[in-house]
């Protein structure tokens, strides 16, 4: 098989969403969609269209998987498909790469990236007492307790905590609230044939040091030269250990252990682990002075540091992981992997990324710690992916991995759209027919050929919404696309996955929202019992019969206002008109102002974008536009305008709900844990709303009382939404960047930049060169042509940029050119 690569998503794009949960604990039945809880500064990886997520979270947790590597000696049938220099995909030595993404909010000076376990040593220990989450002691376990090894060193060990129980016994949790497992053991020992190894898959026949992996890790930023072309440069590297006592005698103690080579120990570190003879720094980043012009991304801000894992000996696998994030909890969150767990399940929030998260860039290696169906972030895709191909394939999915494997959005229930691939007998999603594809769970040593095609759900014109099409019916919010299933413990395999170029989108349209409309200047509560806008206590809510509680949303952070607000803050609003109130809306004054309508509004997958004549006689036609009664928004100041923007005016509903109707529908969103839509508003006068944006939120409780302003709304914060009920936006600047000098007949690629980054898609480039044809081409906020020339001097680009507004911005450039010197051997004849 041809390797693949991972197709960057078009130009550089912007992001915001998602959680990633384990959603069942039982190997039978199918999750449900979880919460999508990441703040900026929590516990769950920032969306960013590049790249495949290494993990669920950001904050050091080990709860799920973990990364792993097999040595250049061993063989791919065990899990690692480029490792192995017998490899049919990828001959010789083979690298995979990470990419430490640092977004413009992160508050330090000081990157430090920990390593987890990164030998490949594993300790003899065969039983262990271990110490169960706070939540379990609270919940009746005792305070310890014991477990053991049944194999020996040779392989990993992870043993049950015995508390996924507290799962199914309806308390409400999570799996991230409490400790699945203990870890005492993650690598494993392979290998056969003298040295380090043969390339065979077989296990010796005792513990092997010699046939232990050593994994190189070398860090790296990244500035363009001269010639405008990114240039890595070295950072700090580190070879991890065997134990074999020839390449190393295992004396940084790192197994088990999170470690930052070359930087200050952690309290708990047994000893300090140093970097490598020749390593120019140490795995602590200073922002300031250690990355002298480092790329920064030109439209989010953001700066990336690389993390280059290489195999260099061995047969055996190396289990690692990354994490990356301020240095400020050396002295007081463990390096010891349970400890770190426990500390991190006990005290939320405690060890932040500050927003870094880690991708893998081209192939993600992983291995289960746990058999169990879970749910496995793969990347983030913008609105403009709805209607899109995503090709996905794994390899080596086979140990105890259970089909099927389903495919889903973190914004979008299951129940409303998903894809399930592998099960027996029964034609793919894509068309590919039963057994035409190796099965998960039996795909041993190959890949999943053909790869899934995951077409994404759409809203289009073609939606009839009386007998809803999930591929036409369902608003596509962006998000992280998802997969489902059962991984079986300690199986090794690989994730690759190819996206279709960044699609185009005029984000001034209008868009799909639910009739309840934020004031912006909402804060998120208060914990239960602290203060005037404290969580709820649970008898206080109509619906669900069983409320999360506050403790549930591990992510939320108190007393947010709304206009800052990350993914997983929870918000609670009471119906009126004041500071920090929610309202129900009507679309237009020619529907009835009633429970009945607004029960339509709420009715998935919402009506606001409806013209339809649906053949309703009550009340009048609210637009010149239609000659019918209509659904959608009509604004109640300019009749002739239907598109939903910032600024424009929401009719409210001018009376309390009095009957279930609505109800009904609020159930339906909590019972899916549905993403919604919702305007915000900045003005109130009498019965409307002045929209001041849209948010994404997820609806977990209400109260309804036909009080004035004693119903209420509970609602968790997804991301701020800037793929609908937009202003226009006018071009305010174009930046030119690339090579400043090069030599002839050598490509070279410009970059167009336009700010602010708000600025209205399309826009349109005019690209005019010396010595060039003219091109014109439609982008979003960044634009690149590639030009050679064949004859030396200095090269003169003008760029022109346009959306659809008045304003055409133009920016000059130049490039100097100078023939190529050769270097020809000299030849002396000899006389003689």
């Amino acid at each position: 098989m041809k390797k693949r690569v991972l197709i960057l998503v078009g130009t550089l794009g912007i992001g915001f969403l998602g959680m990633v949960m384990l959603m069942s604990v039982t190997a039978e039945s199918l999750p449900e969609t979880s919460s999508v809880n990441i703040p900026t500064q929590g516990s769950f990886p920032l969306p960013e269209p590049r790249g495949i997520y290494i993990n669920r979270r950001t904050d050091g947790l080990e709860n799920a998987f973990n990364q792993a590597i097999f040595g250049p000696k061993s063989c791919t049938a065990f899990g690692d498909p480029y490792s192995p220099l017998n490899s049919s995909w990828a001959r010789g030595s083979y690298t995979y790469k990470y990419r430490i993404l640092i977004p413009p909010t992160y508050s330090s000076d000081i990157v430090r990236i920990e390593l987890f376990d990164p030998d490949s040593i594993n300790n003899a220990v065969t039983s262990t007492i271990f110490t169960h989450s706070d939540i379990a002691i609270d919940n009746q376990f005792p305070i310890t307790g014991t477990a053991s090894c049944k194999d020996d060193r040779r392989n990993p060990c992870v043993v049950s905590t015995g508390e996924t129980d507290l799962l199914e016994d309806g308390l409400g949790l999570s799996y991230d609230q409490i400790n699945p497992f203990w870890m005492i053991r993650i690598d494993e020992n392979r290998g056969s044939g003298s040295g380090d190894g043969d390339g065979q898959c077989n296990i010796p026949v005792t513990y092997t040091p010699r046939y232990n992996t050593q994994t190189r890790y070398d860090l790296s930023y990244k500035i363009r030269n001269e010639e405008g072309v990114p240039q890595s440069i070295k950072l700090a590297s580190y070879t991890g250990q065997s134990g074999d006592g020839i390449r190393d005698n295992g004396n940084h103690y790192t197994d088990m252990h999170w470690v930052s080579p070359g930087a200050a120990t952690s309290f708990d570190q047994p000893v300090f682990v140093p970097t490598d003879a020749n390593s120019p720094g140490t795995f602590e980043v200073d922002l300031t002075e250690d990355v002298p012009g480092i790329i920064v991304n030109p439209l989010t801000g953001n700066r990336e540091l690389y993390l280059n894992v290489t195999a260099v000996s061995g047969a055996s696998e190396n289990g690692f992981d990354i994490w990356a994030g301020p240095p400020n909890y050396i002295n007081s969150v463990p390096s010891e992997v349970n400890a770190r767990n426990l500390h991190i399940i006990n005290n939320p929030q405690s060890h932040s990324s500050n927003g870094i998260t880690v991708f893998s860039l081209e192939t993600l290696p992983q291995n289960s710690s746990i058999k169990t169906r879970l749910a496995l972030p793969i990347t983030y895709l913008e609105p403009q992916y709805a209607g899109q191909v995503i090709s996905i394939t794994a390899f080596d999915i086979d140990n105890t991995t259970r089909s099927p494997i389903v495919f889903y959005m973190d914004t979008i229930p299951q129940s409303d759209w998903s894809l399930s691939f592998g099960n027996t007998g029964t034609i793919d999603p894509d068309g590919i027919p039963a057994d035409n594809r190796c099965l998960p769970g039996l795909c041993n040593d190959e890949w999943i050929e053909p790869a899934y095609q995951i077409q994404l759900p759409d809203f289009t014109e073609e939606c009839d919404v009386s007998a809803p099409d999930p591929q036409k019916c369902v608003p596509f919010l962006g998000g992280r696309l998802m997969a489902s299933f059962i991984g079986g413990q300690h199986d090794t395999y690989a994730w690759e996955i190819e996206l279709p170029p960044e699609p185009i989108v005029d984000n001034t349209g209008t868009c799909s929202v639910f009739p309840i409309a934020l004031n912006e200047g909402s804060y998120s509560v208060s914990p239960p019992g602290n203060g005037s806008n404290e969580y709820p206590d649970s008898s206080e809510f109509d619906y669900p019969a069983v409320p999360p509680s506050y403790h549930s949303f591990i992510s939320h952070v108190p007393n947010v206002s709304l206009t800052h607000a990350s993914e997983g803050q929870v918000f609670r609003l009471y119906d009126g008109k004041e500071t920090g109130d929610f309202g129900w809306l009507k679309w237009n004054a020619g529907r009835p102002d009633n429970d009945l309508t607004l029960r339509n509004s709420l009715t998935r997958p919402g009506n606001s974008t409806d013209y339809k004549d649906h053949g309703y006689t009550d009340l009048y036609p609210a637009s010149p536009l239609f000659s019918w009664i209509v659904d959608g928004y009509v604004n109640p100041n300019d009749t002739s305008d239907i598109s939903l923007n910032k600024g424009d005016w929401i009719l409210g509903k001018s009376n309390a709900i009095t009957t279930t109707l609505p109800q009904v529908r609020l159930m339906s969103h909590i019972d899916n844990k549905r993403t919604l839509r919702l305007p915000i508003w900045n003005e109130s006068d009498n019965d409307a709303y002045r929209m001041a944006g849209v948010a994404a939120f997820r609806l977990v409780g209400y109260h309804i009382d036909s009080t004035a302003g004693a119903s209420w709304l509970l609602l968790e914060f997804v991301k701020w939404d800037t793929s609908c009920g937009q202003e226009f936006v006018d071009i305010q600047n174009l930046s030119l960047s690339g090579a400043k000098k090069g030599h002839v007949n050598t490509a070279y690629t410009f970059f167009a930049n336009v700010q602010p980054v708000t600025t209205t898609n399309p826009i349109s480039y005019t690209w005019e060169a010396d010595g060039q044809p003219l091109i014109v081409q439609e982008n979003t906020f960044l634009d690149e042509v590639t030009y050679s020339w064949p004859d030396p001097g200095v090269k003169l680009i003008t760029v022109t940029a346009q959306n659809k507004g008045a304003i055409t911005v133009q920016a000059l450039y130049s490039i100097e050119l100078n023939l190529r010197t050769v270097y020809l051997p000299s030849i002396f004849k000899n006389k003689n």
